[in-house]
């Protein structure tokens, strides 16, 4: 039957439902075992799988197709997110063990899954914890009612805060940023111990990265993630200095970044220094970076002045900002690292008081069948004339007349003996049986006794973590009062060279980091690599409706084949421009003679300043240039220094030995 709705009714009602579903089932993790539902499924296939520590690995794809009738999301997603959390160069605390390619820090991405296996790793067994114990508390039916899936697992410690998290739902994200393990448990432990926040407070130290570098110390910013769960972080790479080969090693990157982008960082840096000369990347695994820049001649003091100037202008410098946003109780709450573990030790302190009730339910079974199992050997004359003189066990209620009905476990346990059984038993068999039957009865006081204590059952907690804060790493961002500046000496900021990106067949855009501005007022000088000028006044460019646009956007239509060399503004445009072709030979043109030159329609043909394929730019009085594995210096001295464009320069150089 039809039914006539608005509108606006039916879309707040689905919306309100994809927006739930997309916040509790997908983006935002749990603060009780600090997974998404993706992980979390995976790893309950692999658990139902027997895909334990010391198990074979098994193929991700059948395993990830498997996870589908928990998850109903592409198996993509699930490969994906088994993947991330097995990286062990990107999160703290890896949760699955990958057989074979899984990725690298060089940005590789990992094999097909068809080609690679998995399983849990010992960190996943503490997550999943006890929850054979639990299955009727923690076991719901999945979106199908067609199996059980767990809620949350029991987890044993609080990784929700040791590993990142990135999420984005519907009006909210989250990006929760990783803590040391050791200084987490410390600050559990300190919780449950009822210590005060502050005393908390001193222990907690900030955000740890897995790649280690340096973490701003800003008292500031780590008392806002610690109270409100945000905030904002700058980490910056580690590095050695060579100053016998004249090199920077870069030893460290921050979290997320590969090899491949800091080497593209760097190299699109080394424009603006000309005293980089090569870069290289020698890292050899995930966990030892060793990036090489080899520098021109320097002392030891500039060579460090140049390391922090790279570091500080390039990726191996990044903030990040904390959104601690988590689902507490099956809600979305912005929490902050103490109120965030306080809600954990409460959630622990519950989950381990069922763990002891089942444990006192399990004891209780086997107290009992140990007591029936001594009552036999007790009676075992009486059962043994019986079964010889009667050849039955009908009359064996006469035997134990202290209950008046008879336990059924009992009745099983003599219904199960045999003649040869009851011959065989001898008084060490039954000590043994005795010695057995005291030591549960200890454990069952035991426990008994801690279910009655709240303080001991939080004592418990407090031994569990502390083996297993015996397995954990130290910290690797190492705390610093102040970062690495730029060194103005040793940067050329006249050589504002953008990177050049081909878009489509006759179409390039120019990106510029300085946001260089092209107004209405000046012009675009663009050279090209095959000795082609071309300067556009920007409204050609820009058109009337953009006066003002950084150079990050415009598009230029040039030859495909053709490079961007150096493109500049009025604003930017230096004194005198030093180019040097492939063949050796040398031009100057003066800053005057470009003003002058008439603005290009997009139409007009290009005007050449150099007869040949240009190599090199420079302003400098003295350049320094590499050609065919040779260092050559070039003297403006002698430089021809012709106004008009076009004509050659005269070879002029000498090799630097």
């Amino acid at each position: 039957m039809l039914e006539e709705r608005e509108l606006s009714e039916v879309l707040d009602e689905y919306m309100s439902d994809y927006a739930k579903g997309v916040i509790l089932d997908r983006a935002i993790p749990d603060i009780r075992d600090g997974l998404k539902p993706s992980h979390r499924f995976f790893l309950w296939e692999c658990y139902l799988e027997k895909l334990h520590p010391k198990a074979k690995h098994k193929k991700l794809a059948g395993v990830a197709g498997s996870t589908l009738a928990f998850h109903p999301h592409a198996n993509t997603s699930i490969e994906q997110a088994a993947i991330t959390i097995s990286q062990d160069w990107v999160k703290s605390i890896p949760l699955v063990d990958i057989y074979g390619n899984n990725g690298s820090i060089d940005g590789a991405s990992a094999a097909a899954s068809r080609y690679i296996k998995a399983r849990y790793n010992s960190y996943a067994e503490l997550v999943i914890g006890e929850i054979d114990k639990l299955k009727d508390e923690l076991l719901v039916p999945n979106y199908d009612n067609t199996c059980l899936v767990p809620k949350f697992y029991p987890s044993k410690f609080p990784i929700i805060v040791m590993n990142d998290q990135l999420g984005i739902a519907l009006g909210m994200s989250t990006n929760i940023l990783p803590s040391n393990s050791k200084e987490i448990i410390d600050c559990t432990i300190a919780i449950l111990q009822n210590k005060s926040k502050e005393e908390v407070r001193e222990i907690y130290k900030g955000p740890d990265f897995i790649t280690g570098g340096y973490l701003l110390n800003d008292k500031k910013e780590i008392d806002k993630i610690f109270d409100y769960g945000v905030g904002s972080f700058t980490v910056q790479s580690s590095y050695e200095l060579d100053p016998k080969h004249n090199q920077i090693i870069i030893t460290s990157l921050p979290l997320k970044a590969t090899t491949e982008s800091a080497m593209n960082s760097i190299i699109s840096l080394s424009t603006k220094m000309t005293n980089i000369e090569n870069v290289e990347d020698l890292t050899e695994d995930n966990h030892h970076v060793r990036i090489v820049i080899t520098c021109s001649k320097a002392k030891e003091e500039e060579l460090d002045k140049i390391a922090k100037t790279i570091i500080s202008k390039s990726i191996l410098t990044s903030k990040f900002s904390a959104n601690h946003l988590m689902l507490s109780k099956g809600k979305p709450k912005l929490l902050g690292i103490y109120d965030c573990l306080t809600e954990w030790c409460d959630f622990r302190t519950e989950i381990k008081t069922l763990e002891l009730q089942k444990d006192l339910e399990i004891l209780n079974k086997e107290i009992e069948k140990l007591t029936y199992r001594a009552l036999i050997f007790e009676h075992r004359d009486e059962l043994l004339n019986l079964m010889l003189n009667e050849k039955s066990l009908k009359n064996v209620k006469n035997i134990f007349i202290q209950y008046e009905v008879m336990p059924e476990e009992l009745q099983n346990l003599i219904n199960s003996t045999t003649l040869t059984s009851l011959s065989n038993d001898n008084k060490d068999a039954y000590d043994e049986l005795i010695s057995k039957l005291k030591s549960k009865n200890q454990s069952k006081d035991r426990i008994v006794g801690i279910l009655k204590d709240e303080n001991l059952i939080k004592n418990e907690i407090i031994n569990e973590l502390l083996e297993i804060k015996k397995c954990m790493i130290d910290r690797k961002s190492i705390l610093v009062d102040e970062l690495y500046s730029a060194s103005s000496s040793v940067i050329n900021s006249y050589k504002k060279i953008p990177t050049m990106s081909v878009i489509g067949e006759g179409m390039t855009l120019l990106n510029s980091s300085k946001g260089d501005l092209i107004t209405d007022k000046n012009c675009l000088y663009v050279f090209l690599k095959s000795g082609s000028l071309l300067k556009y006044n920007s409204i050609k460019l820009t058109n009337l409706k953009l006066m003002t646009t950084p150079l990050n956007r415009i598009i230029l239509k040039l030859k495909a084949d053709d490079d961007i060399l150096y493109c500049c503004s009025d604003q930017t445009l230096p004194d005198a421009i030093l180019c040097c072709s492939v063949e050796g030979r040398c031009k100057r043109i003066t800053k005057e003679t470009l003003q002058k030159l008439a603005p290009l329609s997009t139409a007009s043909s290009v005007r050449q300043y150099h007869k040949e394929t240009v190599e090199y730019f420079t302003t400098d009085d003295e350049l320094e240039y590499k050609l065919n594995g040779h260092l050559y210096k070039i003297h403006e001295s002698n430089l021809e220094k012709s106004d008009s464009l076009g004509s050659g320069g005269r070879k002029s150089r000498k090799k630097v030995k």
